[in-house]
């Protein structure tokens, strides 16, 4: 059983509003979809990151977490604090993007091969 199901074309799906993808994040945290959402938007928005220093929560509402999830995430995630240096969250993307990148995933399509007997 994963954290999450995920159903989408690839990682060019946070950054089109053509694609649609759907998952069920687990309680009390964010899907993995929007945890990269979240650190991209981290890395690449300065104004993004101020809000997200000083509201978590609201900065989680931007960027299209819902709010009853957000109210189920520990109050300690919600709390405003600095982040860590730009460079250790790009580090970071950087990381999970190689991860990514290295995962192969595959979808096999069933077949129904009929016995020549049963033909």
């Amino acid at each position: 059983m994963t954290d999450s199901i995920l159903l989408h074309d690839s990682l060019d799906a946070l950054d089109s509003s053509e694609h649609r993808f759907f998952e069920v994040p687990k309680i009390g945290s964010l899907s993995k979809v929007q945890g990269i959402a979240l650190l991209t938007r981290l890395v690449e928005d300065v104004l993004f990151r101020t809000r997200f220093e000083q509201s978590p929560a609201d900065a989680l509402a931007e960027l299209g977490v819902p709010a009853l999830q957000i109210a189920t995430l520990r109050p300690a995630c919600l709390s405003p604090r600095p982040l860590a240096h730009n460079d250790v969250l790009k580090a970071t993307q950087q990381r999970l993007s190689a991860d990514l990148d290295s995962s192969v995933l595959s979808f096999v399509i069933p077949t129904l091969k009929l016995n020549e007997a049963m033909a």
